[in-house]
């Protein structure tokens, strides 16, 4: 259910302005309606910060997830100091990687010339001779004229590669190519010791990653910093700057406690039912079960406030379909286990997520009892296939496909449409109930019924 909201309209003194704020800071109840454009220099900075290490945080948690065991810390540092060693670390790393990029396209192209010095090309070009290097296809060497012009062939083959030495003037054609002022071996040395350096800064971001309780600690606080400082800003100033003006929301279970805060201070204020003009936060509230599928109601879209919170509507359904869909009862105890494991082992944030794949991995596997299917296989012969696991018990396997008179049946085709059936009708009620909420009008808002009318005529 979509938790009830109530709006909160506040007039108070300038004067009161910062303990007023302190103090809603304090109660953490009100969402407060933003400005479209709002800043300071402190809001400014504490945002910054904020995607800073968030950002620093998500590349510590990428890094960390290849460890086999977490980094115990050998000193704790500063949020500030963490974050500015990571992206010491980070641009390190990069510059090494695109190093270690140009080194090994130097090496491909240095590789079919062999392994020679440029300091002795450099010494024959102080003497007057000129070391050029060619490449073309073989069909245009053999039509090139170098018998009387010194050169030697490096490769044959589709493509020849040959050298020139001579004092630069003579025409070869347009086949010189340009190569690393570089050996190879000296190219590869080169390689090996940027790889060491990106794998010494690696296990200095791995051994970085024990500091993320501080970016932890440091984000929270920033958080915090841009609410008050959004708050602060969302007043809207009236009667020359000497009366303020402020716009909420508040949760109607938290009324009480927002009075007696607001008792405590020289204000107006006025709280209020939403109306369909307004557009509260919205904020579900379900119960232990439904609380599982928020997720994915989450994935397409929340419901407006004034409409019903359908994911008790959808838990059903989804979690029907997804075991009809896999329908095999050992796939389904594979995801069952796997959940389990995650649920007794992970993480406490995690545990809710374990717990939604479990009931579908039990699902699942109760699926796959009634569709007949085991990895693939049949669990108990079926009228017209006798390759099951077990020869009887196949009056379970309701929905398990079977042969009649030489052609194959598949009843649970019919019966996930008759399902489908089932969820298009509640749909179609729903939606009537979110016209009446949000119109009130009960004559125009019950159009959607006749479809239901058309449906089930149809269908009967």
């Amino acid at each position: 259910m979509i938790v009830a909201m109530k709006k909160l309209q506040v007039l108070l003194y300038h004067a009161e302005r910062e303990a007023f704020l302190a103090g809603l800071a304090r109660v953490g109840v009100v969402h407060v309606v933003e400005k479209e454009e709002i800043g300071s220099d402190v809001l400014e900075k504490a945002t910054g910060a904020l995607k800073r290490c968030r950002r620093v945080l998500a590349g510590l948690d990428a890094a960390a997830k290849g460890l086999k065991q977490p980094a115990s810390p050998r000193e704790i540092l500063e949020a500030d100091a963490v974050a500015q060693r990571f992206e010491e670390l980070e641009a390190s790393r990069d510059k090494a990687s695109q190093s270690i990029v140009a080194l090994k396209k130097d090496a491909a192209a240095l590789e079919p010339w062999g392994d020679f010095d440029p300091q002795n090309i450099e010494r024959l070009s102080k003497a007057g001779i000129r070391v050029r290097f060619f490449e073309c296809a073989d069909k245009t060497f053999q039509a090139l004229k170098l018998a009387d012009i010194p050169h030697e062939v490096i490769t044959s083959g589709s493509t020849v590669r040959f050298v020139v030495f001579d004092n630069g003037t003579t025409d070869v054609g347009d086949y010189e190519v340009t190569l690393p002022a570089a050996s190879i071996s000296a190219t590869r040395r080169e390689i090996e010791r940027k790889e060491k350096e990106t794998a010494e800064i690696a296990a200095s971001i791995a051994a970085l990653t024990a500091q993320r309780p501080a970016l932890r600690e440091a984000i929270a606080g920033l958080e915090q910093t841009e609410r008050f400082e959004t708050a602060r800003l969302s007043f809207e100033e009236g009667a020359a700057g000497k009366v303020l003006a402020l716009t909420g929301w508040l949760p109607a279970a938290r009324e009480k406690a927002v009075t007696e805060f607001l008792s405590g201070h020289t204000v107006w204020s006025e709280i209020t039912v939403a109306t369909p003009g307004d557009a509260p936060p919205v904020q579900m509230h379900n119960g232990p079960i439904a609380r599982l599928y928020e997720p994915i109601t989450k994935l397409f879209a929340l419901p407006d406030y004034f409409e019903i919170d359908t994911t008790p509507f959808l838990a059903p359904f989804f979690t029907f379909y997804f075991g009809l869909c896999l329908g095999d009862l050992g796939y389904g105890a594979v995801i069952f286990l796997g959940a389990l494991a995650a649920f007794v082992k992970g993480p406490a944030s995690f545990k809710p997520f374990a717990k939604l794949v479990m009931i579908l991995g039990a699902t699942t596997m109760v699926c796959g009892l009634l569709l007949n299917s085991v990895f693939g296989c049949l669990i108990f012969d079926m009228a017209g296939d006798t390759s099951g696991i077990f020869s009887s018990g196949g009056g379970i396997a309701m929905l398990g496909p079977y042969f009649h008179e030489g052609n194959q049946k598949f009843p649970a085709m019919t019966f996930a449409l008759y399902i489908a059936f089932v969820q298009l009708l509640l749909g179609i009620i729903l939606q009537t109930v979110n016209r009446i909420r949000m119109s009130g009008n009960w004559l125009q808002s019950l159009w959607p019924l006749s479809t239901i009318l058309m449906m089930t005529g149809v269908t009967f």
